[in-house]
């Protein structure tokens, strides 16, 4: 390997995007399928004139939203007509300036933000004006324009239905959304409306796709360990974002003021793209329903818009977890027949209500299983669909089993973990330890442990936490060259300051349940936690949990399963304002035996 391409390793091992290096790394084996340019197939299979890809890429893109929703024509709202009112204060503008990240990378416009974030504070009282005027009238010719990059996902590329849209809008265009985001919670706030709902784990603060998973799953373990059984199935949309309607948004958005409402419309009216890619420019593409993807409000926006549907599905008395467009059902019955009954019912009324706004369900993609003791396998009718039950579901990455056992998902992560190991060893060589050991921690431990607060229970079985312990010390042993096996597993963990599989679970499982009860968020997990917990008045800050649990399940839910762990934790921590690092070094001293 030469000393160019070791210092492309090197320079790509200290940054902290995991692609950067895994693509500098296929690059020096030669695995990198980089063309260079996109080569594109016709469907009689020849090859596509580089000229013409992005033409090509425009025209699938827009057929695509032209096929799911339907030949759509503008939507002249009345609000438009009607002249704005005064939306924002300079304190507003110079208060949503500073939150800017301070980034180099350019919008459409040629500004970077991190040039937004400095200007706009020195001229505020201009930029203020400008904004204000912007709210009152109509957005910018040039800011309803998204240049979009067409980005490959997975199969061959040469076919035009493997890539996704990838959106750069203008600079000064992203300031003005975040404007708007600003007064639209603030409304939400003074008027007590919930914008994303009590379900929803994405866009939030203190949600992830952990909690997600961990709320579905204590929900399942909860109904298991009464002995019943459930259902959850998942539903799939088709471009969800690219589906909003202004004529339902408008309807959605009765509760706020007009001052609101019109920018919102606005910005959702007379959007167009064009498509770059090699070098040239495609023809430009009229938008005429869907909110661009990148931009600042799609997210908040798209809430909204299904923000019925918690509560439509609320009368059917299920359970509702969501991770932005990804919904997943929990249904629950008297037995097996009730329950499939039951889930065909709400299915029926799930797929109605999305109808309703426009929304289309990849029904080919929607799957469900029953969640049983033993495997159930059995078939819920849609219509003239037909969905057969499967003995496991992926839920936002994580193999949920049908009776919560995580072996598949301990050996999904180690045999990643096994892929991994291989090749860090090849460039182990042209590392110092300090730099292989942060390469390790970045880029190997955050993928083998992706979700470990859900599946990595202290009750896991016995083999699976050996296939676990297995891939933490062969990374170790990698980090200090240790092929012979020559250093104990001790000492391993001493000298990389790396605790093992056992003792990272307490800590996780600690850590999460302290940060769920600081935020009181998720609610839900806020509530199972705080029903099982007892402060002692002679010892307020280390209350102590109880396992009400009735069998081995059941300690999945995560309000019974700590109650082990919280015995070892020596930190003083309920109802004390203490920062993240602090609870950090706490829950270290009390966990892992090198610290």
């Amino acid at each position: 390997m030469t000393n160019e391409k070791k210092k492309k390793i090197v320079r790509s091992s200290k940054s902290n995007d995991p692609k950067l290096f895994w693509k500098t790394l296929n690059d020096l084996e030669g695995k990198s399928l980089d063309l260079g340019e996109i080569q594109l197939e016709d469907p009689a299979g020849l090859p596509v004139p580089s000229v013409n890809v992005p033409d090509v890429f425009a025209d699938y893109f827009a057929n695509k939203i032209d096929r799911l929703a339907g030949i759509t024509p503008k939507y002249e709202s009345e609000l438009l007509k009607s002249q704005g009112h005064k939306l924002f204060t300079e304190q507003d503008i110079l208060s949503v300036a500073k939150k800017l990240k301070n980034k180099k990378c350019k919008g459409i416009d040629d500004i970077p933000m991190n040039v937004v974030k400095q200007i706009v504070p020195r001229y505020v009282s201009i930029s203020h004006r400008s904004i204000q005027q912007i709210s009152e009238t109509k957005l910018p010719h040039v800011w309803r324009r998204a240049v979009i990059t067409p980005l490959h996902k997975k199969g061959k590329k040469t076919n035009v239905e493997n890539y996704r849209p990838i959106s750069n809008l203008c600079s000064m265009g992203k300031l003005y959304e975040k404007c708007l985001l600003e007064k639209i919670t603030e409304h939400a706030v003074n008027q007590d409306i919930n914008l994303y709902g009590t379900n929803q784990h994405a866009y939030r603060k203190n949600h992830s796709t952990t909690t997600a998973c961990l709320t579905l799953q204590s929900m399942i373990a909860r109904e298991l360990d009464l002995g019943k059984s459930c259902l959850v199935y998942s539903v799939d949309l088709s471009a969800a974002f690219d589906l909003l309607r202004p004529e339902i948004m408008e309807k959605t958005l009765c509760n706020f003021p007009v001052s609101l409402r019109r920018p919102i419309i606005d910005f959702l009216t007379d959007r167009e793209y064009v498509i770059n890619a090699n070098g040239k420019s495609s023809n430009v593409k009229n938008i005429t329903v869907g909110c661009v993807q990148g931009s600042v409000l799609g997210p908040c926006l798209f809430s909204i818009y299904c923000n019925g549907l918690e509560e439509t599905l609320k009368k059917e008395e299920v359970d509702l977890v969501t991770y932005a467009d990804d919904t997943y059902v929990l249904v629950r019955g008297d037995n097996i027949p009730d329950i499939i009954k039951r889930s065909e019912e709400t299915l029926k009324i799930h797929y109605d209500f999305l109808e309703s706004v426009g929304m289309v369900v990849n029904k080919a993609k929607t799957e469900a299983t029953v969640f049983n003791e033993t495997k159930v396998v059995c078939h819920l009718r849609s219509g003239n669909d037909t969905i057969e039950t499967l003995p496991e579901m992926k839920v936002l990455g994580l193999n949920f089993n049908y009776n919560l056992d995580w072996s598949k998902q301990v050996e999904k992560a180690t045999a990643k973990a096994r892929g991994c190991a291989k090749r860090l060893q090849i460039i182990r060589k042209f590392l110092t330890f300090e730099i292989a050991l942060k390469l390790i921690t970045s880029f190997y431990f955050s993928a083998v442990y992706y979700g470990s607060a859900v599946w990595m229970i202290p009750d896991l079985k016995s083999k699976d936490w050996k296939l676990l312990e297995a891939a933490h010390y062969k990374a170790m042993r990698v980090a200090l060259c240790d092929y012979k096996q020559s250093i104990s597993r001790n000492k391993l963990d001493i000298v990389c300051k790396r605790a093992p599989p056992r003792q990272w679970s307490s800590y996780t499982n600690a850590s999460t349940t302290i940060r769920i009860l600081q935020n009181k968020e998720p609610e839900v997990l806020n509530l199972m936690l705080r029903n099982n917990m007892y402060v002692n008045p002679r010892n307020p800050h280390k209350p102590r949990f109880f396992d009400l649990s009735k069998h081995k399940v059941g300690r999945q839910c995560i309000a019974n399963r700590i109650t082990s762990i919280f015995q070892g934790v020596c930190l003083p921590w309920h109802n004390l304002n203490l920062s993240r690092d602090s609870i950090r070094v706490g829950l270290k001293k009390s966990f892992f035996n090198y610290y």
